[in-house]
Formats: structure tokens, sequence, C-alpha cells
């Protein structure tokens, strides 16, 4: 029996014309009647469902997030056990009308999803059936169970097998619409629980603010809430330090507080609110650190409070550089001398031929450069290669680093001399220091002197007027020339004592100097009396000071028996002996004097010699010696 395919189409778009005009007819009513009644109509549908089961999926809303269920699990409402006026009443919210529009839309939607397909599946029933007309038509195979007839329950069998396959086949695809069915009930229920949810959170966020404010007030008290001093700096002297800051905190006054050996902070200036804002610590020792705190303070009384401080440390200066002195220790040479300043660095060595060392070099010397004097525990510098009877200038300061120095010396002329000569000299053997004042002189006095050291040996001291050099200056010459040492006893002898001035203690240099070719560097003040002011231009003019230890009194006495009578009994190793070379008595002494201390054993020296032999060292500008070992300042 032929299959008849054609019916069940005619059949199927009879189904789908029914549903359209039924989906018109809910349209026209839903458009005319109030939004309650639209609603009304759209969940009091009564029909069957228009699309088979397991195809469609219900969304509903409820307390969760959207999502959808398959259709047989979803159970329809049963709206007689609701009451209309309860669920649809006369005043609709806006949330509710806005769902009513949205669920027209979808069941808009699911028609036009639904028509479509209701087509696909009509042609795909259409070219199944085709399909099985076309294996109808084809020729019976000659075996004999391909000669076998169709039966009227194969057919069935048949049909049945291509519905289930179409089924399984539409239930492993995706379905292609989804029925949303508004649950308003659910979505008054989620909305409640919403709006309870935001009112519990309005509380939380209230106290969070509170406990976040109050963290703020916390840290703002601990810190001291107090606006810190700005631009805070300090400027140091060798013993002082002043700090200054800006005022910017108003009827604010501060503390300055510093710091001690031991780590902690004491208070140790407050400065009000109405006073310049800076402090001046004093009594700090010199080339030192100090690190101090400067501290706002705002209030009175409990309500005070104190900012954290601006931390700040800087060094106090170094002192100025003491006891610098220079002389000449080898041939064209200069060798500087200073005292130690503690905790430096260093040293720069600013050194010249111009008067306001417009011209001079900065040597920098670090400690590791310097030699220590053994016997005084000076710093020593020497400078080589330099030419004789020409003025150096020089100035020095120390360092602690390349911000922090001592003030600069007053800058000092120096002038290469004769070297101390100790070829020759015992250091172990006694040995004294003949020395004469006053000359030289137009006469043979000077001449028979050294007329006796160059028959004997020897060497001696003569401190020499400038304007008798300048008169005389052949015998200047031969002093020099024969190794003898030419000292300074001002210019005139015009002045003593307190009178003595620094002109004529440089006056006289000079014209020594130009007479003989050598600068002094020993000093004999006239009548052995000394001032600060001398012993201070000495010092500077590179010379130490001699006094005596045994008087001849040839001044006084003018008797050559007298005189050697007086060092025969009183002389003693590392004597300076006092005589002058402008009486012919003292020339006569001298000749009977010399040949008789040295088969006494002693040798005969120049006063630096004396005391290069008995200390080791140089003699110390500014410094007065008595005997090689015994100074008188």
């Amino acid at each position: 029996m032929e299959r008849r395919p054609q019916k069940r189409v005619r059949n199927s778009n009879t189904r789908t014309r029914n549903t359209d005009r039924r989906d018109e007819h809910v349209s026209r009513v839903s458009s005319s009647a109030p939004v309650s009644q639209k609603v009304r109509q759209i969940y009091l549908d009564a029909d069957t469902p228009k699309i088979p089961v397991g195809d469609t999926q219900t969304q509903r809303i409820d307390q969760e997030a959207p999502y959808t269920i398959p259709l047989e699990d979803t159970q329809r409402l049963d709206w007689d056990s609701y009451g209309t006026d309860d669920l649809f009443p006369e005043e609709t919210s806006y949330h509710e009308e806005r769902m009513a529009r949205k669920a027209q839309s979808v069941r808009s939607g699911a028609r036009k999803s639904s028509s479509r397909q209701k087509t696909q599946q009509r042609s795909t029933q259409s070219r199944q059936s085709q399909a099985r007309q076309s294996q109808t038509r084809q020729p019976q195979s000659r075996t004999p169970r391909a000669q076998q007839t169709h039966s009227p329950r194969s057919r069935q069998t048949q049909s049945r097998q291509t519905q289930t396959r179409q089924a399984q086949a539409r239930s492993s695809r995706p379905s292609l619409q989804q029925t949303q069915r508004l649950d308003l009930s659910a979505y008054r229920k989620a909305s409640s629980k919403r709006r309870k949810r935001k009112k519990l959170r309005l509380p939380f966020i209230i106290i969070g603010a509170a406990v976040l404010a109050a963290l703020i007030i916390i840290l703002l008290t601990a810190a001291g809430g107090v606006k810190e001093a700005a631009n805070v700096k300090i400027t140091s002297t060798e013993t002082t330090q002043t700090i200054t800051w800006d005022n910017k905190v108003k009827n604010a006054s501060y503390e300055v507080l510093q710091k001690s050996p031991e780590g902690s902070f004491t208070v140790v200036k407050t400065v009000s609110a109405d006073s310049t804002p800076s402090a001046t610590i004093v009594e700090l020792n010199s080339a030192t650190e100090y690190e101090y705190k400067v501290r706002t303070v705002k209030g009175e009384g409990k309500k005070q409070r104190r900012s954290n401080g601006v931390s700040i440390r800087a060094y106090t200066l170094p002192a100025a550089v003491t006891e610098l002195s220079f002389w000449t220790e080898i041939q064209d040479s200069l060798t500087f001398s200073w005292a130690d300043t503690q905790n430096v660095a260093g040293y720069e060595l600013r050194f010249g031929t111009s008067d306001n060392l417009s011209d001079a070099d900065t040597i920098q010397l670090a400690l590791s450069d310097l030699v220590v004097d053994e016997g005084t525990g000076n710093y020593t510098y020497q400078i080589e290669n330099l030419e004789e009877r020409t003025p150096y200038y020089f100035s020095l300061r120390s360092y602690i680093d390349n911000d922090t120095f001592s003030s600069w010396t007053e800058t000092r002329t120096a002038r290469v001399s004769r070297p101390v000569d100790m070829r020759g000299i015992d250091v172990n053997a006694p040995m004294v220091a003949l020395t004469f004042d006053d000359g030289p002189e137009g006469s043979d006095i000077t001449t028979r002197i050294l007329d006796t050291f160059a028959q004997y040996g020897g060497h001696a001291t003569f401190f020499q007027l400038g304007d008798r050099a300048s008169s005389y200056s052949d015998r200047i010459k031969r002093m020099v020339d024969e190794g003898h040492e030419v000292g300074n006893h001002t210019y005139d002898h015009s002045h003593m004592g307190d009178s003595v001035t620094r002109e004529d203690i440089v006056k006289a240099n000079d014209a020594i100097e130009e007479a003989g070719g050598v600068r002094p560097v020993s000093f004999r003040s006239p009548g052995g009396s000394t001032t600060d002011l001398i012993r201070e231009t000495c010092a500077e003019e590179n010379m130490a000071l001699y006094y005596w230890s045994l008087d001849t009194r040839d001044w006084y006495t003018r008797d050559a028996d007298s005189v050697i009578s007086v060092i025969k009994n009183n002389i003693e190793d590392g004597d300076i002996i006092l005589m002058h070379n402008i009486y012919g008595s003292s020339a006569e002494a001298v000749e009977k004097i010399v040949p008789w201390l040295i088969d006494q054993g002693y040798q005969l020296v120049t006063v630096s010699q004396l005391l290069k032999a008995k200390t080791g060292d140089l003699p110390v500008p500014g410094t007065q010696y008595v005997t090689a070992t015994q100074t008188m300042n």
C-alpha cells in the first residue's frame, strides 16, 4: 500500500494557520486591554504548548540570576489558587508594566521562531517522503529477499522509526526557541530581598567609613598631626652651630633637640611663636659632627601636640692651623710644619710668588702625604727646587670633607735660607754656641773674630743690626760664606721691649738678606726683653728666638781677662754664650778662649746646630730658647 505524505503536510499547515489566528486574537485583546489585563491574558492563556515537549525551556525570575530549565520540569501556575485582585491590582507598578511589555515582546518573538521551526520541519518531512517514494519506484532485486513486498505493518514500523530518528535529531540540536514565563510573585520577592540587602549594606558602609576616619585620626595623632618645619639649615663655626628654618605654622613654637653620644635626643633650645625661627648652640667641639631635630609644637596643656621633627646634621669647622713655620732643610727647599688638627681628613696649601696669592697653586694634602715630626708631633711637608732670595707666599687650612673647611691662616712670606749643615758634628760630644750682638762695625773687630774661627775651626752666630748690615755688607757676606749664622737684632737697636715694632724686625731681615743673600732664621731681642708682638712677628718670619745661659758681661767690663774667666769658670755643655762684636776686648778674649774650648773637647756650633744636635729637631719659630733644651716664653 502506497504512503500519502501530502495529507500530513496539509494537516501540519492547517495547525499552523490555526495557531497564527489564535495568536492574532490574543494580540488584539492584549493591545486593547489595560496593562493588568495584558499581564493576565499572557499568564492565563490555557492553550496547549505550541512546541513539542523537550524543545522548549522556560526562564524564571527568582532570587538568583536568571537561568533556564527544561519545560517538562517547569510547573505551570495554578491561577485558580490565586486571587486575581491580589495578583493583578488595578494600580500596577512601573516594574509590573515593564515586565508585561517584556513578556509580550518575548511571546511575539516565540511565535516567529515557532513558525520558522515548523517550516523547517515540513521541509524535512517532504524530503524524507520523496526519498521513500524514490526507493519504492526502484526495480526490485533479483534475489529472493529483494522480491519481498512491503506490508502495511512494515510501513507503519518504518514510519515510527523515522519519527523516532527525527525526534532524536531535534533533541540533539539546540532548541531554536526558549519560552520565558514571568513569575510575578517571584519577581516581587526578589525585588523585596534586593531592597532589604540595600538597606543592610547602608549601615555597613557607614560603619566602614567611620572606622576609616578613626584610623586616619589615629595616624595623624601618632604623627603629631602638626606640620613640620621647612627649609632647615645649619651654619657652623669652630665652636658654634646656628640652625634656621621657615616658620609656616601659625602660632606654633619650636623645640631644638640635640643627639647625645648615647643616641637619645634632648631639648637644648625652645623658640617661642613670636621669635625668629633660629637657634644657636655654643661651646661645641671643633671638627665634630652633631645631629639635631627641629620639632614643631602646637597648642597648650593637654591639647599640646608635637611633630616628629626634622633631622639635620653637620660638622663644626676645624680649628685654624697653629704653629705654622718653615725652614730650609735641604738646599733650595722649604719645609713647612704645623700642629695637628683633630679629626680632619687633610689640608690645603696655597703657595705662590704673589703677595695676594692670585697666582697660587692649591696643593691638596691627604694625611698620607704628610710626615709626622717625631719630636713635636707636628705635620711637615717639603717643597723643593725653589730659588734663593725669592719671596714666596703661602696660606694653609684643614678640611673634613669637600664642604667643611677651617679658615685660612694669614698669608705668610717664606724665603729659602741656608740649610742647617750638620756635617762634622758629633751629636754625642759636648758643644757650646758663641753668639755676638750689635755688629758689624767699621773697624777690624769683626774681622779678627772671623779670622780666629777660620784658624781653629768651628762656627758662631752673629745677631746683627739691619742698618749696620747695609753699611758693612762685606762683613755679612763673609759670615755667610764661612758657614756662620747671621741673626736679627732689630734694625737699629733704638727700640727695646714693648717699644719694638714689627717693622723693626722685618726691616732688619730685609737688610741682612740684601747684604748676605740669606734671610735670618734666628732673632734676639735688644736687652733680651721679649713681647707677644715680637714672638708673633718672629713666627711669621720663620725665626726662633734666643736668650742666653751664660753672660760674659763684656759689654760692662770690656776686659778680655774678665771675659775669659767667666767662661772658664761657668761653661757647661749646651750653653749659649752672650758676647758683642763691637768691642776690641771681646775680639781679644775670642782669640784666647776659642783654642781653650777646643782643647777641653767642646765643639763650637751655631744656635741652630746646637738645637738640632741636642733635640734632633730644628728650632721652632716663635719659641725662645735659653739653652738647647730649655725654653722661656
